[in-house]
């Protein structure tokens, strides 16, 4: 389903009014843009709750000459972009993929305050704000290359269509009446009891098939 069919799949649940034919020309002060919010902030509200294997992709950075440091969104990441630790590995001169060491940012930027050195990288850490950086200084271009999970991503047009797999996706309107009746008080206590019950029916069955699967040695399996 696509975000214009999930939200009136939401309306006709709640029988708060007749379907959509477009969410991208709704108004600001069309009653019916409350139920694309609720319908966009469930969505949001799933993928952040887990580290889901649909939220997993891998990731390319190429670093710059005698540049260290580089925030995400300049490497085309949003900021809540998970990266794994263990899985981040340089490209050297020789087309070999060599693991870096994912090293605490104190130490990482003491390295470069006592021993500032260029080179092929070996550690890599993260700063408060979210950007990375390398130690050595790149004294080259490298390929970074690493696993991530991605920023959870907005429903915005009526064509939006949510990375859930389609049989799952109706936990997005369980969710989104859930947290509607939740709101909306005791009048409409019966459809957040049922919503809650059909959105937890939904959600067991993406716990035991989206999450991360775990191989001996602790390697997480995608």
């Amino acid at each position: 389903m696509d975000f214009l069919q999930i939200t009136n799949a939401f309306l006709d649940e709640s029988g708060l009014s007749d379907p959509l034919s477009s969410i991208d020309e709704l108004s600001a002060t069309d009653e019916t843009i409350k139920a694309v919010r609720w319908v966009r902030e469930a969505w949001l509200e799933i993928q952040r709750s887990r580290l889901w294997s649909f939220r997993w992709s891998e990731g390319f950075i190429d670093t710059n000459l005698d540049r260290a440091e580089y925030a995400l969104a300049d490497v085309g990441l949003a900021l809540d972009t998970v990266i794994l630790e263990d899985t981040v590995k340089i490209k050297d001169s020789y087309g070999a993929y060599i693991p870096l060491t994912w090293t605490a940012y104190k130490t990482v930027r003491m390295n470069h305050r006592e021993s500032p050195s260029s080179g092929v990288p070996s550690q890599i850490a993260q700063k408060p704000n979210g950007g990375l950086i390398l130690y050595p200084t790149p004294d080259a271009i490298y390929e970074l290359v690493f696993d991530m999970y991605l920023a959870p991503t907005p429903l915005v047009l009526s064509s939006d269509v949510p990375a859930l797999p389609t049989a799952y996706q109706y936990a997005i309107v369980w969710k989104a009446l859930e947290n509607y009746s939740r709101d909306e008080g005791n009048e409409w206590k019966g459809l957040y009891q049922s919503s809650i019950r059909n959105y937890n029916a939904v959600y067991s069955q993406m716990l035991s098939l989206f999450l991360p699967k775990v191989e001996r040695g602790g390697t997480l399996l995608t």
